[in-house]
């Protein structure tokens, strides 16, 4: 089988993306007259058979792309998206030096370790629940040479004491309803990544109400949310003393971020 014949055995855009991976080049298109080998083959016809399957194609790959950089990604995690770059890119041009910053539900770390990279004067600290997710967390610092701070903990249970300036978190946010109607392909993504109780906001309720121990003076949170959150975790933040509520839209248009600000503490 030649280069250019592949492109018929499955979405073309996707096939291109795992002849890059196997040819290690981006450049397909200019290799469309090379014949596969018997190895090249049957690796493609395989990524293309769990394909079908609905398995992602970051998990295939065991790597991805997220804001400039390249990350291990595998089961023990959500797989990345582009919308949470954004975060990031808004998180960057906020936090200053010599900050301590605390991501909950750290996952793969692609937050974390995009801000530490790119913003190394702060100190960050990620926590999450699953072991193994801090595990591809550390693997990802090792992997991008910088350092962060990881414990184990759900929500704010092994940092008793700790202050930070900011908290940042994307948390499980799909309702009841959601998680029957998930698309095939996040059935392979951990499931407690994405669950967030009845209403969505079971996780989101734990973060803001006791934010205020974890905060320092007129402190930040910045988290994504759910489309069609934005109103409740608006009220959650208000009646939990937090000030400057702001939301910001992905660009497909839906609510994707919010930054808000922990009201001066009074004596």
């Amino acid at each position: 089988m030649v280069v250019g014949d592949a492109f018929s055995l499955w979405i073309s855009r996707e096939v291109k993306f795992m002849l890059r991976e196997i040819l290690r080049t981006r450049n397909i298109f200019a290799l469309k007259n090379r014949e596969l080998n018997l190895e090249e083959e049957q690796r493609l016809c395989h990524w293309i058979a769990k394909r079908k399957e609905g398995y992602p194609l970051q998990y295939i790959f065991g790597h991805w792309d997220f804001y400039g950089l390249n990350f291990l990604v595998d089961e023990r995690a959500l797989i990345p998206r582009p919308e949470t770059e954004e975060l990031v890119d808004r998180l960057i041009g906020r936090i200053h030096d010599g900050q301590e910053v605390l991501e909950i539900g750290v996952g793969s770390g692609v937050i974390l370790l995009s801000l530490s990279v790119n913003q190394p004067k702060c100190h960050y600290v990620g926590t999450d629940i699953s072991k193994e997710a801090l595990a591809l967390t550390d693997d990802n610092a090792i992997h991008l040479k910088t350092n962060v701070e990881l414990i184990q903990s759900d929500v704010y249970d092994n940092l008793k004491n700790r202050k930070f300036h900011w908290i940042i978190s994307n948390p499980p946010y799909i309702d009841d309803e959601g998680m029957n109607e998930l698309r095939k392909e996040l059935s392979f993504e951990p499931a407690n990544a994405l669950y967030g109780g009845p209403d969505g906001l079971l996780v989101y309720k734990r973060i803001i109400e006791e934010a205020y121990e974890h905060l320092y003076n007129q402190g930040n949170i910045a988290m994504e949310i759910g489309y069609n959150q934005k109103e409740a975790i608006f009220s959650l933040l208000e009646t939990n003393g937090f000030e400057n509520l702001e939301c910001f839209q992905d660009y497909a248009g839906f609510d994707r971020m919010i930054f808000a600000k922990l009201r001066e503490k009074r004596d």
